[in-house]
């Protein structure tokens, strides 16, 4: 059985309906899918609805499965190295600033 499932995705907060074979999906879960930009992290924002088996799904992003610990930890420990790195360039150019 297929089911269409509202997601939030990516770094531009992307929302759209994508299909997937996951029954048990709640609003909040962590999901990965595939979209057209390829795989990436998402949140269901609804709980998954029934599609009829003639609905055409070749133009919906997949979920693939729900986020596992590691994949969690390993998005939150980029993110975390992204806003260390940041900081940092903003530091140093405050910095620069500063002495000028």
């Amino acid at each position: 059985m297929r089911y269409q499932v509202a997601i939030r995705y990516g770094i531009l907060r992307n929302v759209e309906n994508a299909f997937t074979q996951i029954s048990d999906l709640r609003k909040g879960d962590k999901v990965v899918m595939r979209s057209s930009r390829g795989v990436e992290f998402g949140v269901a924002l609804s709980p998954p609805q029934e599609l009829d088996d003639d609905a055409v799904v070749s133009n919906m992003g997949e979920v693939l499965h729900k986020i596992t610990e590691e994949e969690d930890k390993k998005q939150k420990d980029i993110y975390l190295d992204d806003l260390q790195e940041n900081f940092e360039k903003v530091r140093q150019l405050t910095s620069q600033q500063k002495k000028d």
